[in-house]
C-alpha cells in the first residue's frame, strides 16, 4: 500500500495539471478569438453582443439580436470651461439568447465611445474606467430563493472595439404573474477612495420616483418608457420564425471561427505530454527497466560462464 501512495498523489497531480492546461487552452481561445474579432465588434453593435454571447460562461450561446435598438442616445457632460468630463453613447437591444434547447429574452446595454476625463477614476485591467450600474425593479422577485428587487451590474470593455457591454438574461426578471418592469438605472464611474461619481439616470416616470443625481440636467432624455418588459420580451419564442425573420441579426460564421481554435487544446495538452510522458517513466519505470536489463545481462554472463567452462573441460579432456 506504501509503494501505491506515491501513484496515486502523482495520478492525482496529472490530473489536476490537465485541467488546470484544459482550462487555460479554453481562455487563450476566447482571447485570440475576441482579437480576431475587434474590428468587426468595433463597426457593429450586433456582430459584438453575438460574439460575447458565444464567449459568456463558456456556454457558446447563440445568439439573435433585433436590428432596432430600443435606445440610443449620446451624453456628454461639460464643465465652466467647456472642457468635456464624460462623454458617451449608450445603445440598448432586445435579443433572443439560444442555451441549448432553451431560449432566454435578454437585454443588452453598450457603452460606445466612452470617456471620462475624471483624474481620480479607477481603471480597470484593459485601463478603462470601471463602470457600473444600479437597476431598481418594479416589484421583487425570487431567484435561487433570494429576494431581490434592486440589482449592481458592471460592465466589461472589450479591447480595441471602443465599446462596453452588458448583457442581461431578461428571464430573470419574471415572476408567477408576468415579467417585471425596470423602474430605473444609475450608471456611475468608480473613483478613487472606492466612491462613485454618477454619469445619468434613467427611469420610467410611470414607476419610478428616483432622485436624479447626476449633473446632466433636465434637457437629456432619460425616459425609460422604451425599455418596458413587453418591448424587450416575447410571450413565446418560435425560433425557427426568429430565424427566418430579417429584422433579427445573426452571423453564422462567428461559430466554425470560434471552434477553428480547438488547436489551443491541442498544442497544449501535447506539450503536457511532451514533458508527462519522459517524467512517468523515469519516476515509475526507469529503474525496473535497468533491473530488467542487468537481469538480462547476467543471465547472458552466467550463459556465456557456463559455454566457457564446458568449452575448458571438453579440452581438458582431450588432453
Amino acid at each position: 500500500m506504501a509503494k501505491l501512495i506515491p501513484k496515486i498523489l502523482y495520478f492525482i497531480l496529472i490530473v489536476l495539471s490537465t485541467f488546470l492546461i484544459i482550462s487555460y487552452s479554453e481562455a487563450n481561445k476566447i482571447e485570440k478569438f475576441l482579437i480576431s474579432q475587434t474590428n468587426s465588434s468595433r463597426e457593429s453593435d450586433l456582430d459584438l453582443i453575438q460574439t460575447v454571447a458565444l464567449t459568456y460562461s463558456n456556454k457558446k450561446n447563440d445568439s439573435y439580436t433585433y436590428e432596432d435598438p430600443l435606445f440610443n442616445e449620446k451624453y456628454e457632460l461639460r464643465d465652466s470651461e467647456g472642457e468635456i468630463v464624460y462623454s458617451f453613447n449608450l445603445v440598448m437591444y432586445r435579443y433572443i439568447e439560444v442555451e441549448g434547447k432553451k431560449t432566454n429574452n435578454s437585454l443588452a446595454i453598450i457603452l460606445n465611445n466612452l470617456m471620462v476625463f475624471d483624474e481620480n477614476k479607477v481603471l480597470d485591467d484593459t485601463t478603462n474606467p470601471i463602470i457600473d450600474i444600479d437597476m431598481n425593479y418594479e416589484r421583487s422577485f425570487m431567484i435561487n430563493g433570494k429576494e431581490f428587487s434592486s440589482s449592481k451590474e458592471r460592465f466589461q470593455h472589450y479591447v480595441g472595439t471602443g465599446k462596453s457591454l452588458l448583457l442581461f438574461n431578461y428571464e430573470y426578471l419574471k415572476d408567477s404573474v408576468s415579467y417585471i418592469n425596470i423602474k430605473d438605472i444609475t450608471f456611475k464611474y468608480l473613483v478613487k477612495g472606492d466612491s462613485y461619481v454618477t454619469m445619468l439616470t434613467l427611469l420610467n416616470s410611470d414607476i419610478s420616483d428616483i432622485v436624479i443625481k447626476d449633473s446632466l440636467g433636465n434637457e437629456v432624455n432619460r425616459e425609460l418608457n422604451t425599455i418596458t418588459s413587453d418591448k424587450i420580451t416575447l410571450p413565446t419564442i418560435d425560433l425557427n420564425e426568429i430565424k427566418s425573420d430579417s429584422k433579427y441579426y445573426y452571423n453564422n460564421t462567428l461559430k466554425k471561427k470560434l471552434s477553428s481554435y480547438n488547436t489551443e487544446y491541442v498544442k497544449n495538452i501535447l506539450l503536457e505530454l511532451l514533458f508527462v510522458i519522459p517524467l512517468t517513466y523515469f519516476l515509475f519505470f526507469h529503474k525496473e527497466v535497468m533491473l530488467i536489463r542487468e537481469r538480462k545481462k547476467d543471465q547472458e554472463n552466467k550463459r556465456i560462464s557456463t559455454i566457457k567452462e564446458e568449452l575448458v573441460k571438453k579440452e581438458e579432456e582431450k588432453k
